[in-house]
């Protein structure tokens, strides 16, 4: 179970159905990960499925950190995505993760099947 500070804990219930809806149907697995810091800092490890038809079990990922006042940073993205920077400044103004993770996804999926994109 994973304990978030109040403001966190708001903002993960507003986001648990985007989240509960793009498991099922996009993929989406967001796995906690330790900190070895003691700052109010979250991590996730998001992962994407069910990009490349050819395989749809092949996972694409990154690293979401959520700070302890609530903006968000990407790292370890894999593979990488040209654009993150811009992406991530774009969630921190609207603070949107279903656009977010429909845009990693997007990107995601230009990657795997360049002809489709």
């Amino acid at each position: 179970v994973v304990q978030l500070g109040a403001p966190l804990a708001e903002r993960h219930e507003r986001h648990r159905e985007t989240v509960d809806l793009f498991a099922t149907w996009m993929g989406l697995e967001l796995i906690p990960e330790p900190t070895k810091d003691k700052s109010k800092r979250r991590l996730y490890r998001a992962f994407l499925s069910l990009l490349d038809p050819r395989q749809p079990e092949r996972k694409c990922s990154f690293l979401l950190h959520i700070a302890g006042d609530g903006r968000y940073q990407v790292s370890d993205c894999n593979p990488a995505v040209t654009d993150l920077e811009r992406l991530v400044l774009e969630l921190n103004r609207a603070d949107d993760l279903s656009k977010f993770f429909s845009e990693m996804r997007a990107r995601f999926k230009a990657i795997l099947n360049p002809t489709l994109a």
